[in-house]
């Protein structure tokens, strides 16, 4: 799961509402790199960037997204914060196995 969301070029595939992700800065992901995202509703696009806050390879990336522009003036009101803990596989192995088994 890691490869996936170390992959700057993958962004879209698994940010919901994101059209696609280009250009950015730094190494993705380390700490401080960032990527560019559009995305499209309709005839409307807003672009963004992705800034990396925190990475603990392979466990949790956390990140800061802004969708662009400001909401009734405000800057950085489209601004979030997101973290993803990814647990070790032989944890998730473990998990789906017992829940195979009904137990």
């Amino acid at each position: 799961m890691w490869a996936v969301l170390a992959d700057r070029s993958a962004y879209a595939d698994w940010v919901a509402g994101t059209s696609r992700s280009h250009g950015g800065t730094g190494e993705w992901p380390q700490e401080g790199a960032s990527l560019e995202h559009d995305v499209e509703l309709g005839p409307w696009s807003v672009s963004g960037t992705t800034v990396v806050r925190e990475q603990q390879r392979p466990a949790r990336l956390a990140l800061e997204v802004d969708s662009g522009g400001a909401v009734h003036g405000a800057p950085g009101a489209n601004a979030a914060r997101a973290a993803m803990s990814l647990p070790p596989v032989n944890a998730l192995a473990s998990r789906v196995q017992r829940g195979l088994a009904g137990g």
